[in-house]
Formats: structure tokens, sequence, C-alpha cells
């Protein structure tokens, strides 16, 4: 059963009269079972739609997983909260030891200072912002790489606010 089924049961008839009380109004019950119907029709699309909302969202997280570029998505304050396989290749680990660090701990000693004031250009001022650094992977290894972020229109404290990718310049 999906989200909502346990809510209607499909074969369920509204109740017409109940022991000891008077029959209701004339027309009452056939309005009844006219908004009943209309309702039992309108669970039906709302879980057709909540069905092709899954879809959609299971083919877009396999966009982001699979892209052929490095994507991280941020919080406000510039925590990494997801990391494709791309990116945790472009870094040198696994997304276990990504997720959780600030962003700005990737980038050479350098140029820290330069992603900190990227990720404030992006998200004071709601812009897209490019910029080229250097990051440093867990394997030591120092990489160019240009990275791109753009604000994420719907964040709130604790989620997702930025999104970023990550151009290796070799």
């Amino acid at each position: 059963m999906g989200r909502g089924d346990e809510l209607v049961n499909e074969d369920a008839q509204p109740p017409f009269a109940l022991p000891g009380l008077p029959a209701p109004p004339d027309g009452l019950v056939a309005g009844l079972v006219r908004r009943f119907t209309e309702l039992r029709v309108a669970h039906g699309e709302l879980r057709q739609a909540l069905a092709a909302l899954d879809r959609m969202h299971g083919g877009a997280a396999d966009c982001f997983e699979f892209a052929p570029v490095a994507c991280c998505g941020l919080d406000s304050v510039g925590h990494v909260l997801d990391v494709n396989v791309a990116g945790a290749a472009l870094f040198g680990g696994s997304r276990s030891t990504i997720v959780g660090r600030p962003f700005h701990s990737f980038a050479i000693a350098a140029d820290r200072r330069v992603v900190g004031e990227h990720l404030r250009l992006c998200m004071s001022g709601r812009l897209r912002v490019a910029t080229d650094v250097r990051v440093l992977g867990e394997d030591g290894v120092e990489r160019a790489v240009q990275i791109v972020s753009a604000p994420f229109p719907y964040a709130s404290a604790g989620e997702l606010a930025v999104v970023t990718c990550l151009v290796d310049m070799l």
C-alpha cells in the first residue's frame, strides 16, 4: 500500500442509516453518495499524481548521483549535505568522509578564503557564481577546478541552500 491508502477503503460504502436514529432527510443520502464518489475519484487522481512525482524524483536523483561532473549540495553555512559519485572521486574520499564537512575545507589553504567569498556571494546575492580554485583530495592530489554554485530557492535552516558543481580543469 502507498501513502494514504490506509485512509480509503475502495470498496467501502458511506453509512446511510444508524440503528436507533431517524432516517436522513430526502436528498441527503443521494448528495452523500455523490460526494463520496467524487472523493473516491479525487483520491485515485491524487494517488496517480503522487506515483508520477515519485518517478520524477527518482529520475532527478539519478541525474544528480550519476552526473558526469562533481556536484555537492550545501547547507546555509557551507557544509556538504550530499555529494555525487563524481564528487567523491574528485575529492578522493568516500561519501561518509565528505558529508558534513565544511566545503571550503576541500580547497588548499591559500584558496579557502576565496571559496568562502564565493559561497557568501552566492547566498547573499542569490546569484550564480563561478570561481577557479584548487582542491586537495583525501588522496593528497591537488586539482584545479572551477566551482559553479547557484542558490537553491526553497532553502530553510539546516536544508539544502546551494547546489555546487566542480569541473576539473585538467
